[in-house]
């Protein structure tokens, strides 16, 4: 439940959850040495966050504190090595899809989508998938933004979906594309030599 990103190198890892407690616990890693540092803790424990990288900064958003889903975001300076506040989002969000793009952090969140202008320091809500719950992948793949699978259903119930959809932004819907041979959620994406991996792979 951490989240994870590359920054200048380092792989850092934040948050999670360990023997029933949610951490603030930031780690980074250097592939040379193949050595973890911890660096400055984040002020919010959480698990089910998102770890995006923007603009030589890092944005821990959302995730769950223990009591409740949370809308919390903070930010980490990579030089002074501290964590500060920023505009929260507009919705608690766990479990969910955020990517950094052309200068802006996207979410596909459990109720509404949104995006971040770190300039105005300021969310907007935007356009959400024709099926919006959590559990879903959000990547940058061939200059679109794609959202992959996610969980339908009942809280209790662990119901994947196959779907896969990109942003127009022109006009500003979600346009499907075609979907995966697995139903999944809560998985994992990446983009690797123009093609996206969920696993299944497909071409936009």
């Amino acid at each position: 439940g951490c989240g994870v990103v590359a920054l200048e190198g380092f792989l850092y890892a934040a948050g999670g959850y360990e023997e029933g407690n949610r951490l603030n616990v930031v780690e980074k890693y250097e592939i040379e040495t193949d050595e973890w540092q911890e660096v400055s803790p984040m002020q919010v424990r959480r698990n089910g966050l998102e770890l995006v990288e923007l603009n030589g900064f890092l944005y821990a958003l959302g995730g769950h504190d223990g009591d409740k889903h949370s809308k919390i975001v903070e930010c980490y300076d990579p030089k002074t090595n501290l964590w500060t506040f920023k505009a929260s989002m507009n919705y608690e969000n766990v479990w969910f899809g955020a990517v950094s793009f052309k200068n802006e952090i996207y979410v596909v969140g459990n109720l509404k989508s949104e995006v971040y202008d770190p300039i105005k320091d300021c969310w907007t809500e935007m356009p959400s998938p024709t099926e919006c719950e959590n559990g879903r992948r959000l990547v940058v793949f061939k200059d679109k933004l794609v959202v992959i699978g996610g969980k339908v259903g009942k809280p209790e119930e662990w119901n994947g979906i196959s779907t896969v959809q990109y942003f127009d932004f022109i006009n500003r819907v979600w346009i499907s594309k075609k979907d995966m041979d697995v139903a999944r959620c809560y998985h994992s994406a990446a983009v690797i030599s123009c093609k996206c991996l969920s696993p299944d792979s497909f071409n936009l």
